[in-house]
């Protein structure tokens, strides 16, 4: 049960952050028009921007995990011990695994098509 419902926010929340890297990347275009003029190619323009989006992904994960785990447990487990044991180590680890997979198909699919464009178009749209 617990799974399904973590599985289900972190849909929710990855297609929030989808949304927003979508809209950051917008404002970027600049960069990504003078990355493709200067030589690089889409593929690893989707690796810079992919990698970012995972770092930024994993530092979330941690900071959030770190925080729920001595500020917040300490005080459902006093009201709902049985709650303790969801989240053991291995069953944390299993969300980390499924949210960065998850988050990395997700924003791959979501950058996809800005990368793609030519670097015509991109400077019709940029002020390049």
């Amino acid at each position: 049960m617990i799974y399904v419902v973590s599985f289900i926010l972190m849909a929710v929340m990855m297609l929030n952050l989808s949304r927003l890297y979508t809209y950051i990347l917008a404002k970027r275009k600049n960069a990504l028009t003078v990355y493709s003029l200067c030589g690089g190619s889409k593929v690893k323009i989707f690796d810079i921007y992919i990698c970012e989006i995972l770092l930024t992904l994993t530092v979330s994960y941690v900071i959030g995990f770190l925080l729920f785990r001595f500020a917040v447990m300490g005080m459902i487990g006093a009201v709902y011990p049985s709650f303790l044991t969801f989240f053991e180590p291995h069953i944390c680890a299993v969300i980390l695994g499924a949210y960065i997979i998850f988050g990395g198909i997700v924003m791959g699919l979501s950058i996809a098509p800005m990368i793609n464009k030519s670097v015509t178009a991109l400077r019709r749209e940029g002020g390049v």
